[in-house]
């Protein structure tokens, strides 16, 4: 994930701290412009819970100055990985949608290509190195578009064309690891051999996908947080609608 880094010389100041959710504020003039809080799922990866910047100030640097303090705090703490999620276009908001917007303008250069956007069911998701490293470690990092990203998956490429019935197949080189928190039934996927895929990107589309003959959804229901780490490589079906199974993993 990339983000600019033009921080201004707003202060930032800690406003409150836990173990579970440290928040941080910016102050302009002595008065509370913006603040984030950061939750803590493992050693190594976190997320951003919350995050707001007063309109009267945003787009002056507030919020790059409050990520790069968040970044050097989690850095501090053994921090790999942070995910941020938004709000999907299935609930109106003007504000999240001049986020999605962004990511919709953000023009890359050759060969990168955009994926699309996608409301992941997981909890929590980290990598635990680039595809081709040999160690856990550090991602592979590179700034496309002014933008500092991660090398997280490598397709093989070319893809092949679904048969009729059957959903896109490929295969992705990664080091993937999510979790799902109890308390909401989880759907995997179900092949014929025996195989089994877990739901990673929910439907963009009320519309049920269709499964090829044979195929089954079954409901999990976990009673604990269920790690799952994903299979090097790993195999990747995507639907029409835009529901996603990757596996093969072996659940409860």
């Amino acid at each position: 994930m990339y983000a600019s880094r033009t921080v201004r010389a707003t202060p930032v100041t800690q406003h409150a701290d836990s173990a579970k959710k440290p928040t941080f504020g910016a102050e302009i003039d002595g008065r509370l412009a913006g603040f984030i809080t950061l939750t803590r799922h493992f050693p190594e990866s976190w997320d951003v819970h919350c995050m707001a910047v007063e309109a009267a100030h945003r787009n002056a640097g507030v919020g790059s100055a409050l990520l790069a303090h968040a970044e050097r705090f989690m850095h501090a703490q053994g921090a790999r990985f942070l995910q941020v999620k938004t709000v999907a276009h299935t609930a109106p908001s003007p504000e999240y949608a001049e986020t999605r917007e962004f990511y919709k303008a953000l023009q890359l250069e050759p060969p990168f290509v955009k994926s699309g956007l996608g409301r992941a069911r997981m909890d929590e998701a980290f990598f635990t190195r680039s595809p081709g490293a040999a160690f856990d470690g550090p991602l592979e990092e590179k700034v496309i578009a002014g933008l500092r990203c991660v090398l997280v998956a490598r397709p093989e490429l070319p893809f092949e064309t679904p048969s009729a019935g059957h959903p896109l197949r490929i295969t992705v080189h990664k080091h993937h690891v999510v979790t799902y928190e109890p308390g909401e039934p989880l759907l995997v996927l179900r092949l014929p051999d025996g195989a089994e895929f877990v739901q990673v990107v929910v439907p963009r589309s009320q519309g049920a996908g269709f499964l090829p003959e044979g195929w089954v959804l079954r409901s999990l229901e976990p009673t604990e947080r269920l790690r799952v780490e994903l299979p090097v490589p790993t195999t990747v079906f995507f639907f029409a609608n835009g529901e996603s199974f990757q596996g093969p993993v072996r659940l409860p």
